[in-house]
């Protein structure tokens, strides 16, 4: 079985979690990025390898499949229908840290030695009871909370699987795919509104699920990053029991 990490901030993890998030969308890079001109002229643009093809039962699709095999689910970097990913995510692990030399640098970085298994412990994902934050310097061992990017796999709690892949701009979006990225609805008992996910102050509510995922993802990607509409692959799943621990 085929398996490839997915990062997701801690918003959406949660949103995977309550079982409100079956979709996620991210930006084509190189290589295949280049196939792409940056060209707004909408419908019939051209793009290196081919013609933006228009459709009147949709949004107009990257035509891939004329030019690769294996379409646009061959090419995806998350995989083609069936993988599995698991998901990364900011995580507490137990253990020390300690100075080597960096070779490339000629200076000494400090590495984390991770403990957490081999102490009979397991991975967090709130903060450990009597948590305290220390310095590097301290040889003692304790809890320390690790970036999404340094997760192994063994301290993954969620699998998914892909269930599809395809190319579409940004801003094609539709307020049901917004709710299927996790901004569901929410009901104060007056109004229905839609959260955002930002941290305060910015946090508020929006109108519409589309509302609320461009301003989220104006924080992950830049102010400028809804304007530019940029290429996506819209990648569904399904999330994946794992096998309880004995």
């Amino acid at each position: 079985m085929t398996e490839r990490p997915i990062i997701f901030s801690a918003p959406m993890v949660n949103a995977i979690l309550s079982g409100k998030k079956s979709v996620t969308r991210r930006i084509i890079k190189f290589p295949l990025r280049r196939l792409v001109a940056k060209d707004q002229a909408g419908p019939g643009a051209h793009y290196a390898g081919g013609i933006q093809q228009e459709s009147s039962d949709g949004p107009p699709q990257l035509d891939l499949q004329s030019h690769f095999a294996e379409g646009p689910a061959g090419l995806c970097p998350y995989g083609q229908p069936g993988t599995t990913l698991w998901l990364k995510e900011a995580f507490y692990a137990f253990g020390r840290w300690e100075m080597h030399p960096n070779k490339k640098s000629g200076r000494n970085d400090w590495r984390f030695i991770d403990m957490t298994v081999g102490s009979g412990l397991d991975y967090g994902f709130s903060e450990p009871a009597r948590y305290v934050k220390t310095s590097r310097d301290d040889p003692a061992p304790t809890w320390w909370l690790r970036p999404s990017l340094f997760m192994p796999r063994r301290a993954s709690r969620v699998d998914l699987e892909v269930t599809e892949i395809r190319i579409e701009r940004l801003r094609d979006i539709t307020d049901e795919q917004a709710r299927a990225e996790g901004f569901s609805p929410m009901h104060d008992g007056v109004h229905m509104y839609f959260v955002n996910h930002l941290p305060h102050p910015s946090t508020g509510m929006s109108i519409t699920a589309v509302i609320a995922f461009a301003l989220y993802w104006q924080r992950l990607h830049g102010n400028d990053s809804w304007n530019e509409n940029p290429w996506v692959w819209v990648v569904s799943f399904r999330r994946l029991d794992k096998p309880t621990k004995s």
